[in-house]
């Protein structure tokens, strides 16, 4: 089967499904690639991290999230800021940058939730004009019109279908399998708010 042959056969409303099937392969593996180094180094960092509390070492724990560019020692960067002051105050900045973080990550995925949702539509839009062009074929000849004759628009009809549900579906499961990557990472920030509150509540 060509597919290329058969995309052009597809009328106009291919366009935008092959322009968003290139926005979308392009969201999913730009955010796959963030997401993969925003959780590389971060188990290395975060026992480091928790020795040089341990040893009170707040200094050399903001050291160490200096040395390493995730969400995670971002995020603690921002708490260490406090540390020392009052745990409030230590949660608050945890609170405000993992808000940030979490907003950062997350971009892009509502763009790609709409392709998955669009690009069906986009493909029914393009049955609903092909039948059009079968009709209005069927109208010219009079009701006499040939299967020959009525099989351009059917067969615009079905393409665009095809298209959309073969964009569409591969959409969807690349935004959930992100947003399953998105909610890990949440919670290994949560997990590292969590870890430093219990120092800066103990060093109180």
């Amino acid at each position: 089967m060509n597919w290329l042959h058969l995309a052009l056969r597809g009328g106009v409303i291919m366009i935008p499904i092959a322009l968003l099937s290139v926005v979308a392969v392009y969201l999913y593996v730009e955010r796959l690639l963030t997401y993969r180094r925003a959780r590389q180094g971060n188990n290395e960092l975060l026992a480091g991290v928790w020795t040089s509390l341990q040893a009170g070492r707040p200094d050399q724990a903001m050291a160490l999230c200096r040395s390493v560019n995730t969400p995670v020692s971002r995020m603690l960067r921002r708490g260490l800021l406090k540390f020392g002051g009052r745990p409030e105050d230590v949660q608050a900045a945890l609170q405000t940058a993992g808000r940030e973080e979490a907003f950062g990550l997350e971009r892009g995925l509502g763009f790609l939730a709409t392709i998955a949702g669009v690009e069906p539509m986009l493909g029914f839009l393009g049955t609903v004009t092909g039948m059009v062009a079968a009709f209005q074929t069927i109208e010219a000849a009079q009701g006499q019109a040939s299967p020959g004759q009525l099989a351009g628009g059917i067969y615009q009809a079905l393409i665009t279908t095809v298209f959309g549900l073969v964009v569409g579906i591969p959409a969807l499961m690349g935004y959930n399998h992100l947003t399953g990557r998105v909610t890990a990472l949440q919670i290994e920030m949560e997990n590292a708010a969590a870890e430093l509150m219990t120092f800066a509540t103990v060093g109180k």
